[in-house]
């Protein structure tokens, strides 16, 4: 939180006039520089300050920088994780299967961005930024991958799980307040860029969070509430604590509400039935929660099927053309070039001059020019049947280390099964929105979800190594450790 608070400085000393900006620039230097020194020793904090700095990527840019505070922050994280092994505070991990995949697939990425092509990626790559090439392979696909193999063998003790939880339940909290307040306070809403959208824009009457994007900021909200569920029901939670939790629970549900984006609906109902379905402990309050979404509906029938969207109605087929226009663009991209693809980050050039029409019912215009909105689709266009296939592989072997750990972790603890099962059911929910989104782009949710993966794939695997060699002493001694260091 101090490097936040650094980083917050940093970028009020750029807009500050005279000399009264410069010195809270140098002053928050300084003091960031002694909040790096501490975390350098400490790897959960800096792993902490690198979902902050992600959190508020947006709002923390500033032109004086040399570089975004996140990727100072990763810099962080690796250095602190490198310290922790040498100094053995932590246990190197063991690469296995995942990892291999992953470094193949991010070589596969990074040849692709140094091959030539027919058309260059214009720099468009993130929506309403320029960015580089490498910039958009590093945050959507090499950070996130970072922060699997981090939480493996970082977070090897309950205290850590727990801190890294209540760090989300931060974020979670402010995605839910500015939510709110962009329609309820104004006036109250930092940063202002969540206000500044045009009268006719898609997104001016939608709930688009410090992300100014919807869809992400729906899907954080969604995290944190199967989060802060399963803090307030941890038995060594406070009772302060499950009052706040609970407070912050209710109000989150008005918060997915004014996303009124019908895939962040669609994975919250999605993730309440499933945890009613294998939640025990916590499936009176998703039992809860379902009758009054279904009572809801069912009492708003003829506004939710309709098609406006800023009143909470599903029926508008605007959306969809696009998908259908775009789906057809990339179904013919991979006819061209199926084995290398058209390059990283040239859907949008190809879906410029060589736009599809999914049918005569369609607008030709529908979907023109924009980036991919099908995670695999847009993979497989931009980086062929090769690099589909190492995406695919990466998935298949997270759902199946989620899997032995949803078998192996034992209910007990903020670590436990139960954390696997959430962690299962939100990656479920993350694919999902790769249906109608491309995830590759959602850099903070993919790293908090990487993260949370690793941590329970890495107790699993620790769990096991501990059923297979002797307890040591000192391994007796500590509750707190998560199963083996």
């Amino acid at each position: 939180m101090m490097l936040l608070a650094a980083l917050v400085a940093v970028g009020a000393a750029g807009a500050l006039p005279g000399a009264l900006g410069p010195g809270i620039g140098i002053a928050a230097l300084g003091f960031g520089a002694a909040v790096v020194f501490y975390a350098l020793n400490r790897p959960v904090l800096a792993i902490a300050l690198l979902l902050i700095a992600t959190f508020l990527r947006q709002a923390l840019k500033n032109p004086a920088l040399p570089a975004e505070p996140a990727f100072f922050a990763m810099a962080l994280v690796l250095a602190a994780g490198a310290i922790a092994v040498t100094r053995r505070v932590n246990q190197a991990p063991q690469l296995g299967a995942i990892e291999c995949a992953m470094a193949m697939y991010i070589v596969w990425n990074i040849g692709s961005a140094i091959a030539p092509h027919q058309y260059s990626t214009d720099g468009s790559l993130t929506i309403g930024e320029r960015s580089s090439i490498y910039h958009f392979i590093l945050t959507g696909i090499v950070m996130p991958f970072v922060c699997y193999v981090v939480g493996r063998f970082v977070f090897d003790r309950q205290s850590a799980v727990r801190s890294l939880l209540w760090v989300v339940m931060g974020c979670y909290a402010y995605s839910t307040w500015v939510s709110i307040a962009q329609f309820a306070a104004p006036a109250l809403v930092w940063p202002r860029y969540i206000l500044e959208f045009p009268e006719d824009a898609s997104w001016a009457h939608r709930a688009v969070g410090v992300f100014s994007q919807p869809v992400v900021n729906g899907l954080m909200l969604v995290i944190g509430f199967a989060l802060a569920v399963h803090l307030a029901y941890q038995p060594d939670t406070r009772r302060w604590q499950r009052v706040l939790l609970g407070g912050l629970v209710l109000s989150s549900l008005g918060a997915i509400y004014l996303t009124y984006t019908r895939v962040v609906w669609l994975g919250f109902a999605l993730f309440v039935v499933l945890a009613a379905v294998f939640l025990r402990r916590s499936r009176p309050i998703y039992i809860g929660i379902i009758t009054a979404m279904v009572l809801g509906v069912a009492a708003n029938w003829a506004t939710f099927t309709s098609e406006d969207r800023s009143s909470g109605g599903v029926g508008s087929g605007y959306e969809v053309e696009d998908r259908l226009n775009m789906i057809a663009t990339a179904f013919w991209a991979i006819g061209e070039r199926p084995v290398l693809g058209w390059g990283i980050g040239r859907f949008s050039q190809v879906n410029t001059y060589h736009h599809q029409q999914w049918s005569q019912d369609v607008d030709w215009i529908r979907g023109y020019g924009i980036v991919s909105h099908f995670t695999e689709l847009g993979i497989f266009a931009e980086l062929g049947v090769i690099g589909l296939a190492l995406w695919l592989t990466v998935n298949a072997l997270l759902v199946r280390g989620l899997w032995q750990a949803a078998r192996t972790l034992p209910d007990e603890g903020v670590a436990g099964r139960e954390l696997a099962v959430i962690v299962s059911i939100l990656f479920g929910v993350w694919v999902l929105t790769g249906f109608t989104a491309d995830l590759r782009f959602f850099e903070f949710i993919a790293m908090l979800l990487m993260l949370l993966v690793g941590i329970v794939v890495g107790a699993a695997q620790r769990l096991v190594l501990t059923e297979r060699l002797p307890m040591v002493p000192e391994q007796q001694s500590d509750d707190d450790l998560l199963y083996l260091r």
